[in-house]
Order: C-alpha cells, then structure tokens, then sequence
C-alpha cells in the first residue's frame, strides 16, 4: 500500500517540478525581455517600470536564441505597449510572436496634503514631494516649490492630487470688480479716470474695464495693481 502511494505520488512530483521549470524560464525570459526593451528605448528603470503582461513566443529560451524587437506603434513606450518579437536560432530557423508590456513611469513630483479651493495659494506646508506613478498623466507634473510662486489654485484641488502646471494660474494684478485708475494717454495729454476692472489680469494684459463717470466699457493695458493705461 505504501509503495503504491509513493507510485502515485511520483506522477505529480514531476507535473510540479515541470511547471516549476516552466515558470523559472518564462520569469528569466521577461527579464530578458524588459532589459531590451528598457535599453532599446534608454528607459531609465528606477524611473519606469516594466511588467510583460503577455508572451505568445511559445517555448523559448531567449538566452540562446537572437531576436530583435519592432514596434507596433509610433507612439511613446509608456502604459500598453506591444511589440513584435522576431526570433532566429543557431539553425537559421525564425520566427515571430507579440509580446505585449505595460510600462509605468515613476517620478518626484508635488503631491497636496490638503484640500485647497479655488483661487486660494497653495501653502508649503500643504503639499509634499513624493514618488508617485504618473503614467497615465496627461498634464506636466510640478517638482519644485519655486514653481508655485505667484500661482494660485486655477481651480478646487483635492487631497492627494498631484500638482500639474493646469492646477495653477498667477495670481492677477488686477482682479475683476475692483476700482482702479484709467490712464489715458494722447501725445503730450494726459488723463486719469476712475474705473472698475471688469476682468482679471496681471501687468502687460489687455482686459476690458468700466468707466465710472461714463459707464463706457474700454479695453486697457494692466500697468500694475491700481492702474490701467490707453494709449490713443
């Protein structure tokens, strides 16, 4: 009876030590795989991150075989990506299979700790630098504090957003709905107005504003934070 049961168990000792065997290749094989890929396109790895999601090369052990890879798309290698793989032995034999990667990208960018509304500035101490996936990002990634000065939230920004060069516009000189002085100037004449911004802007922008005395509604130059200028 024992001697049937070690029998028995022989059959799935060799099924296991097989698929052993099988993965040990196919995990040598991505890694092999992802090397020329990370070369080809120069992807530096602590930045990105490859993964084969997909493997229809059959049985092969890439080690000892050449193979090169082409593209199946002009786009940048980042998110899906497939590639053809053509394989040729010592025996001159080729062949080809797809083999589809999924490429993530990685990067040190400002990330909020706190939620921070619109037209509001972004404090230090509410955002952090972190290393965070960005792959699907569509939007350039902020990375240095200096990037915030003079900006403000262009919109409602959540907690755990990373910030992106669309989250934030600078701050106005000049905001709509406040009383400024219009400035007008023809030749050696000058005349100053009273007036009331009806857009926002900062100095060199063109933005419509309100005379108080007339309620003509001109289009000025932004001097700075208390002025408008036309020149006729």
């Amino acid at each position: 009876m024992k001697l049937l049961t070690w029998m028995s168990t022989i059959p799935l000792i060799l099924i296991l030590t097989a698929a052993a065997t099988d993965a040990g290749e196919r995990n040598d094989n991505d890694k092999i795989l992802t090397q020329r890929l990370a070369d080809l396109y120069e992807l530096n790895l602590p930045e990105y991150e490859i993964e084969v999601r997909s493997n229809r090369l059959g049985e092969v052990d890439l080690s000892s075989v050449e193979f090169e890879f082409e593209a199946l798309t002009r786009r940048d290698p980042l998110g899906l990506f497939t590639v053809a793989v053509n394989l040729s032995d010592t025996n001159g034999k080729s062949r080809s299979g797809q083999v589809r990667f999924y490429i993530h990208r990685y990067q040190e960018v400002l990330v909020l700790l706190a939620r921070v509304r619109r037209s509001h500035e972004v404090s230090a101490d509410k955002i952090e630098l972190q290393r965070t996936e960005i792959t699907t990002l569509k939007e350039r990634p902020l990375v240095d504090l200096d990037q915030l000065v003079g900006k403000r939230a262009a919109r409602n920004l959540r907690k755990g957003a990373i910030l992106t060069s669309n989250c934030l516009e600078q701050i106005p000189d000049i905001e709509s709905g406040r009383e400024i002085s219009i400035v007008i100037t023809d030749g050696a004449c000058r005349i100053v107005a009273g007036g009331v911004a009806l857009q926002n802007g900062v100095a060199g922008d063109y933005i419509k504003v309100k005379n108080s005395s007339s309620g003509k509604i001109l289009v000025a130059r932004v001097v700075d934070s208390r002025a408008v200028a036309i020149d006729l």
